[in-house]
């Protein structure tokens, strides 16, 4: 069935990693049978309009260094030759373990504080500061969750308590 869609190996890849999220967010349909599962739930449907917003902020992070290392870097380094390579190193960069050597790989390069400044700076603004928002983001939907649960959970147990003290009043 794939194959009627994808011309070549990278777009099969493509395809099998897209029906693999579509089956994980049919998963968590079915999640929400279990209590536990239902909180996991909601607190993605909360987070994700914000999380959505948040990965938007992300790529334009991650474009805004990419023009500026093409601009800073596109004659000294083959990486980052071509706008598109420059934003593709960006990106792989964040979960790659390459790191400073993108920047710096040859001898000339040495002794330069202008890589390792964009290189931690880019570090620190994508890792420390978004990464930390995207935590944020779902403590404040788990947070909101848990709250939706205990309130449900305290309301099921005053109405119980309500019918035991009408049911104790007037049976004796």
């Amino acid at each position: 069935l794939v194959s009627k869609f994808a011309t070549n190996e990278k777009e099969q890849k493509f395809i099998l990693g897209f029906a693999i999220v579509l089956s994980y967010l049919r998963l968590f349909e079915f999640a929400s049978l279990s209590a536990r599962l239902e909180v996991v739930n909601i607190t993605l449907k909360r987070s994700a309009q914000s999380i959505l917003i948040l990965l938007v902020s992300v790529a334009a992070v991650i474009v805004g260094y990419a023009l500026a290392a093409y601009v800073i870097f596109s004659g000294e380094n083959y990486v980052f030759a071509r706008l598109s390579t420059t934003v593709a190193a960006m990106g792989i960069l964040i979960v790659s373990g390459e790191g400073y050597e993108t920047f710096c790989r040859d001898v000339t390069c040495e002794g330069r504080i202008l890589p390792f400044i964009f290189y931690w700076s880019y570090i620190v603004v994508v890792w420390v500061v978004l990464l930390n928002c995207v935590v944020a983001i779902v403590n404040y939907g788990y947070e909101a969750a848990k709250n939706r649960e205990d309130f449900l959970v305290r309301s099921a147990d005053a109405t119980f308590d309500w019918y035991q003290a009408v049911h104790h009043q007037y049976n004796g």
